[in-house]
């Protein structure tokens, strides 16, 4: 018997798996990749990062830091 998945459990839809975690101003910050178009998603205490600035900033400390490494 499959489990049903709570809804609003995840930030994203079922095409989405999260790739891995980082702290962004101290707070956790989820990674999530579309398994179907690649798209990269954000999300805070398991709510999706919907402003488009907060999002470029994401992006930005991320791009950061591989440049650093």
């Amino acid at each position: 018997m499959k489990k049903k998945k709570k809804p609003g459990l995840f930030p994203f839809s079922a095409e989405f798996r999260k790739q891995g975690s980082i702290t962004y101003n101290s707070q956790p910050v989820d990674l999530w990749i579309s398994r179907k178009t690649g798209e990269l998603g954000f999300s805070i205490r398991d709510k999706a990062v919907q402003d488009p600035d907060l999002y470029t900033d994401i992006l930005s400390y991320l791009q950061s830091a591989n440049h650093d490494s």
